[in-house]
């Protein structure tokens, strides 16, 4: 058993030492990568540098621009204000006339409708008359088609008449 044991461990110790081997060339790969990876980050850090630089000197034409374009818009706000208070006064004086028009409409709105009350009138009256003449005409129409229908009933019996009158003597 002894045998055993020391070929189980001797198997052991040649996977342990395999698998040590292993982990050995993944920690170089990745401190390769670690090292490609950290030139890149001085690469960045240079250029993040020079940024800062151009930032700053652009920083100082933005203030310059900034403190022109403040100047622009006092002067904007001051013509703003001028034109505000003449279109206020222009929206009164509009406000007044669109009132006296609400005014004049709702007069004449008033003898629109009673017009057009007047003629719904003058119109229900036409077209009652009109509903009676075709009520009277749809009278007419129906006593017509009854007969009509009489006629080719009578019609019908004759020639089934004559029919049956040839057949009995052999003219057919």
């Amino acid at each position: 058993m002894d045998s055993d044991l020391k070929e189980v461990l001797e198997a052991i110790r040649e996977e342990n030492a395999a698998a040590h081997a292993e982990t050995r060339r993944r920690i170089e790969t990745f401190e390769a990568r670690f090292e490609t990876f950290e030139a890149r980050f001085e690469t960045s850090d240079a250029k993040f540098e020079t940024a800062q630089a151009e930032n700053a000197a652009a920083h100082v034409e933005t203030r310059r621009r900034l403190a022109t374009f403040e100047a622009k818009f006092e002067t904007a706000q001051a013509e703003n204000a001028a034109a505000h208070a003449e279109t206020r006064r222009r929206v009164e004086t509009f406000e007044a006339k669109f009132e006296t028009a609400q005014v004049e409409n709702a007069a004449a709105h008033i003898k629109t409708r009673e017009h057009a009350e007047l003629i719904a009138e003058s119109y229900q009256h036409k077209l009652d008359l009109v509903v009676e003449r075709v009520q009277s005409n749809g009278e007419k129409v129906d006593r017509l088609d009854a007969k009509v229908d009489r006629l080719f009933s009578d019609h019908e019996s004759r020639i089934t008449r004559l029919e049956i009158s040839a057949s009995l003597h052999g003219q057919l």
